[in-house]
């Protein structure tokens, strides 16, 4: 099941060539998506694909005790990166 998810995250990626927006979503409750950012961000710079707005979104905010990344955390890294912030969920979509 992991691998379709790559597959997914790649094919998305790449239709997104063209666009002139770029959103990198985690999930706050699984550290492990918040530290798969870099790898993602890397292949757009790879790519020469790094000179587009890009926002990273914290998804599922409405989960605050199982979160596992901080709000702060997530900001950190936007600005490190220089990229626009955000959480949301689906759930409640006006964190």
């Amino acid at each position: 099941m992991r691998w379709k998810w790559r597959i997914i995250q790649i094919r998305y990626l790449y239709s997104l060539y063209r666009s002139s927006i770029w959103i990198f979503v985690y999930d706050v409750t699984k550290r492990e998506t918040f530290e798969n950012l870099n790898f993602w961000i890397n292949k757009n710079r790879e790519n020469g694909l790094d000179n587009y707005l890009s926002i990273v979104v914290g998804n599922k905010a409405d989960l605050e005790r199982d979160r596992t990344v901080l709000f702060e955390d997530g900001q950190n890294f936007s600005n490190d990166n220089k990229m626009m912030y955000l959480e949301t969920s689906a759930k409640t979509p006006f964190i």
